[in-house]
């Protein structure tokens, strides 16, 4: 009978650390699932505030390509130098300012961030009342060719007023796309 009772302690010790590491294997389930819970209704929240893609995000891919192409097209090539200072002069005659070519570089190879143009440079002093200077040039950068920017301008007023002449220098820029360019 004494057997009996050390096999019947045996087994009651036993079940109740086999029940002991049930339990805290459940306690420890249950905490795990309200973490990931948690974490689960956080991230539900974070992609709830995501805007949805527009949906002609496709479209908008295909315009932005065009726009690159179109815009690369209108690098390629060399732009006729006589054309260029054609343009400035008329432009400057039409805004009512006096301009003077004073000197230009031929097309010359300049790498610009891992680009390789072909530059055209021109150098004008223009003379005239300020505001029209001023939409002289805003007409100069925002008309053709497209690929012209103004690299430098240097201006002196004769005056504090701003309606009185003033003297200014220029160095225009004209870029084209070069393949070989390195």
């Amino acid at each position: 009978m004494k057997t009996w009772k050390w096999l019947v302690i045996i087994l009651v010790v036993a079940l109740i650390g086999v029940y002991y590491v049930l339990g805290m294997d459940t306690l420890n389930q249950r905490r795990q699932q309200a973490t990931l819970a948690s974490q689960a209704a956080e991230m539900t929240e974070v992609l709830a505030n995501i805007p949805a893609a527009p949906a002609d995000l496709d479209q908008q891919l295909k315009d932005a390509q065009a726009s690159l192409a179109a815009a690369g097209n209108a690098f390629n090539g060399e732009t006729n130098t006589t054309r260029i200072v054609d343009y400035v002069l008329r432009l400057a005659e039409e805004s009512g300012i006096k301009v003077v070519p004073l000197s230009t570089r031929p097309w010359a190879a300049e790498q610009v961030i891992n680009h390789g143009f072909s530059v055209f440079y021109l150098s004008v002093s223009a003379t005239g009342n300020f505001q029209k200077f001023q939409g002289f040039i805003e007409q100069l950068e925002s008309g053709e060719p497209a690929n012209l920017a103004v690299k430098s301008l240097k201006v002196v007023r004769a005056a504090a007023d701003a309606s009185e002449n003033i003297t200014a220098d220029l160095e225009i820029a004209v870029y084209s796309l070069v393949a070989a360019a390195k």
